[in-house]
């Protein structure tokens, strides 16, 4: 296929306001974010920044390059595959299902009149008309895009991905994928590893975003001070890091050391980093012979599991118990962070059985302890919610903060 680059860029985001965030964490700074939604970012990068960006995301599912507001810009700069055979498909954002429909009937007599039309098209698995109740989608899973589509004989690109999403006015752009995040890594390092408890830990994709929001430096070092069974650790060794992970729990280091190794196993460039584990209680961090860390990225398991969703009583009673563990760790990672350092920790949000949600408000604790907040232009408020498509019983707030 031919690289054709483009000054604007859209992302299809998992996350939201925190995929957006993870993104701008993520640009150089000849970058910008210039629109988001729930469902999708408007990036200004070059063609380069734009792939390697969605490489190292766990937050965004896959980048298109724009080639216009009409479908005949499409047809102009739209890449084509070199060999007559191919499957192809239209995804779509926030867009009127009549676009779609135009869109592929445009693109499949374009194809014809350039000899391909031995070309499959392949219609979307998934559509919804509200995520998360913000916006609709029309598309293929990522992983059937990824072996079916765009990579079906493996590392060269065969076939593509049409986009329409309507942005900011009403506005609607077009263009083709050009990358996809790692959807094969993920699911290897979620499904595969020695241990892994859906439970008690967050998944690969969210651990990714913690991590890329913390760090900044490549061969640089983050600490987990409650590292459970090391997702986020993992994630960090596999982004380039050094990790320290610390856990109270014995059990849980040995569960962590042997995940590691399963990773440096499979991951051979992560043998060149260092990983250390220590059963520590966080407040003892201070005693212990760490070294220099340079972000961290958590997330305390402070809650029990609910069965059902609790009265309201109980559920302001399980929040407020986490607050005193949270200032306190907070405190010493002030003590062994530089300036400038970041923190990128989530908070629980417990939705009582009447459906009202009590959160943990840790923006006090942050300012009194002399954090100031990571706001990259147009990044918003904290906390930032993960959104879930589930009502689930315990949620999440995220918090990424700047040691001052």
């Amino acid at each position: 296929m031919n690289n054709q680059d483009s000054s604007q860029f859209l992302y299809t985001l998992a996350y939201g306001r925190l995929s957006t965030l993870e993104l701008t964490a993520l640009m150089d700074t000849n970058s910008e974010i210039l629109w988001s939604s729930e469902l999708i970012a408007l990036a200004k990068c070059d063609g380069k920044t734009a792939t390697s960006v969605i490489k190292k995301s766990g937050g965004s599912y896959k980048v298109a390059a724009v080639c216009g507001s009409s479908i005949d810009e499409l047809l102009e700069g739209l890449s084509l595959p070199y060999e007559p055979k191919f499957n192809w498909t239209v995804s779509g954002y926030d867009s009127d299902p009549e676009v779609l429909e135009e869109t592929r009937i445009s693109v499949q007599s374009f194809l014809k009149s350039k000899s391909l039309g031995k070309s499959r098209f392949l219609q979307s698995d998934i559509e919804s008309n509200e995520v998360n109740g913000h916006g609709s989608f029309a598309e293929l899973k990522l992983k059937e895009l990824y072996e079916e589509v765009l990579f079906p004989s493996g590392k060269i690109p065969t076939g593509f991905d049409i986009v329409a999403a309507t942005v900011t006015g009403g506005k609607t752009l077009f263009g083709y994928t050009v990358g996809a995040s790692d959807v094969l890594g993920f699911e290897k390092r979620d499904f595969s590893r020695s241990y892994q408890d859906p439970t008690i830990t967050i998944g690969p994709r969210l651990a990714r975003v913690l991590v890329n929001l913390a760090m900044k430096e490549q061969k640089s070092t983050m600490l987990d001070p409650f590292c459970g069974l090391g997702t986020i650790l993992q994630e960090a060794l596999v982004s380039g890091y050094n990790v320290v992970g610390t856990d109270i729990a014995r059990n849980n280091i040995i569960r962590s050391n042997t995940n590691l190794d399963w990773i440096r196993t499979n991951y051979p460039a992560a043998t060149r980093l260092k990983a250390k584990l220590t059963r520590s209680d966080v407040l003892n961090l201070r005693k212990e012979n760490l070294p220099k860390i340079d972000g961290i990225a958590t997330e305390p398991l402070l809650l029990p599991k609910f069965e059902r969703n609790p009265q309201s009583p109980v559920a302001i009673e399980s929040v407020r118990e986490t607050l005193p563990i949270y200032e306190k760790s907070l405190e010493v990672f002030r003590e062994i962070l530089d300036k400038g350092s970041r923190i990128a920790i989530t908070a629980p949000v417990v939705f009582d059985d009447r459906g009202r949600e009590h959160r943990l408000d840790l923006s006090p604790v942050f300012k009194s302890l002399g954090y100031t907040q990571y706001r990259p232009a147009g990044s918003g408020e904290y906390p930032i919610r993960v959104p879930t498509s589930k009502k689930k019983i315990i949620q999440r707030d995220v918090y990424v903060m700047t040691a001052n």
